[in-house]
């Protein structure tokens, strides 16, 4: 046995119904919003601080690693830099930025990058553990 669907008025009638119920219910956000702004962040660093550069090339690339603040969130960011024609070192979009609750895994996987390196000979002589030399 099948059911017929409800006439096109009534399913009009109901669409309406569920619209305006929906614009109420934005309007009661909207209002509560805009009584209760949302607080805005303390500045905990104010300025940039550069924690690290290294020359990542002889044709004026560098690496800076820098504790930055966006939002009011802080976060690390360690951008490839280069020098432009007049000397001065301007900022790439070549970069990595995270913020500063995954810094911690950040430096692990840097730090097992490394190890595998130095086990590899990657970075000159492997080190192995009780040699006399």
């Amino acid at each position: 046995m099948t059911t017929k669907p409800p006439p096109i008025a009534t399913a009009r009638a109901s669409i309406s119904d569920h619209r305006s119920s929906n614009t109420s219910v934005l309007s009661d956000l909207d209002a509560r919003a805009q009584a209760s702004p949302t607080p805005t962040r303390r500045s905990v660093l104010g300025q940039p601080i550069v924690t690290a550069k290294f020359w990542k090339s002889r044709s004026g690339d560098a690496v800076f690693v820098t504790l930055k603040e966006w939002e009011g969130r802080p976060f690390c960011d360690v951008r490839q830099f280069y020098t432009d024609k007049s000397g001065v070192m301007q900022p790439s979009p070549k970069g990595l930025s995270v913020k500063m609750s995954k810094l911690p895994e950040l430096k692990a996987a840097v730090d097992k990058a490394h190890a595998h390196a130095l086990r590899l000979g990657l970075l000159g002589q492997p080190i192995t553990v009780g040699s006399s030399e």
